[in-house]
């Protein structure tokens, strides 16, 4: 996404993340994972259980956690984000097919119309 292009019409618009990852056995969700988030991108970021995840064949002892943001908002909350994401990056979190990722966004406004057409990838 390029910021530039999407900033202005971001910030009208409140959003948030839920990612569900696998780390290597002996992570420490409540320890490592929110301490890191939270130096990094700031408060409130936070880990919760998710029995939705499983863990891949080889990796049966991994440690399952749903990784969720707080209330965030334009470009700050997409660097939020990648910050987060970069603190979390060398515990090795690993994705298969019990994984994903949810956007919730919400609009100050009545009608939310045309988000999505001026996204870049």
């Amino acid at each position: 996404i390029k910021a530039s292009k999407v900033s202005p019409r971001l910030d009208p618009y409140t959003f948030g993340v839920e990612l569900e990852l696998m780390f290597p056995q002996g992570t420490r969700p409540k320890l490592q994972i929110e301490a890191a988030m939270q130096a990094a991108a700031g408060p409130g970021w936070r880990t919760k259980k998710d029995g939705s995840i499983w863990c891949s064949a080889g990796c049966d002892d991994c440690v399952k956690a749903e990784v969720v943001s707080p209330i965030l908002q334009g470009t700050e909350g997409l660097l939020s984000i990648f910050n987060a994401l970069n603190a979390i990056q060398d515990m090795g979190p690993s994705v298969n097919t019990s994984t994903g990722v949810h956007v919730h966004v919400s609009s100050r406004h009545d009608r939310a119309c045309g988000l999505w057409s001026g996204w870049q990838h």
